[in-house]
């Protein structure tokens, strides 16, 4: 249980960053056009 917390710790932040960035870019795209 403990291990699959501290997965779960890991993967989400890098899956929230991942979600961020390409928000971001698609906002970048739609600016530069």
């Amino acid at each position: 249980m403990r291990s699959l917390w501290n997965f779960f710790n890991l993967i989400f932040p890098l899956y929230l960053l991942k979600k961020n960035i390409s928000y971001v870019n698609e906002k970048n795209m739609f600016s530069w056009t």
